[in-house]
């Protein structure tokens, strides 16, 4: 693919933002492309989907074909029966669309994650700074009642931030990324219980 090539050439000028663009864009023309096509031609490239189709027109002009029939057959309702005893459960469909484009942005992802590294290390220095202010002498006067737990609010806000990473990985991709993104998220819980947990243990 063109776009593959013109990426692999100009790797360097992707960032994370040009890169949620074209993606986000990219999703939106192929689900516009499933609303509009059934995407039947897509589905074998060979022609065998058309041979199957050629197969279905032949095997209807059978006189033997239950599918043309009159509905005359006495073991008729036994083979209801058993075809829905025997049919899966209904699965979500995937149109054929779906990725045909925006699959050739997968390679690229690790600058996604590479952006919440950095991102997820601002944001526990920021905790860390946000920790000190309140420790700090000026703060010291404020008591704290006997017996009572010392809850930080950083850390309802890294989950937040974690929840929200997760959502938006899982909507651009399901495989080398998430695990990625798995290893930074392991990354930053150690060094939140190392910066701000363990110094916020009672002495």
């Amino acid at each position: 693919m063109e776009l593959s090539k013109l990426m692999a050439k100009r790797k360097s000028d992707i960032d994370v933002k040009l890169l949620l663009f074209v993606i986000q864009r990219t999703s939106n023309f192929e689900n516009l492309l499933s609303r509009r096509f059934t995407g039947i031609t897509l589905e074998d490239v060979d022609g065998s989907a058309l041979k199957s189709k050629i197969n279905k027109v032949s095997q209807s002009l059978n006189p033997f074909d239950d599918s043309v029939v009159d509905g005359n057959n006495p073991f008729k309702e036994d083979l209801e029966e058993e075809s829905n005893s025997l049919s899966p459960a209904p699965t979500m469909q995937i149109t054929p669309f779906h990725g045909i484009v925006s699959k050739c942005f997968e390679p690229y992802l690790n600058i996604y994650i590479e952006s919440l590294d950095k991102n997820l290390n601002d944001l526990i220095e920021r905790f860390v700074q946000d920790s000190k202010q309140q420790h700090s002498p000026s703060n010291s006067n404020v008591t704290q009642p006997e017996g009572s737990n010392v809850i930080l609010s950083s850390c309802a806000d890294l989950f937040v931030f974690y929840k929200k990473c997760m959502v938006q990985c899982t909507q651009l991709s399901t495989g080398q990324p998430m695990l990625g993104l798995t290893t930074t998220f392991q990354k930053y819980l150690r060094e939140y219980a190392i910066k701000l947990l363990q110094n916020n243990l009672p002495k």
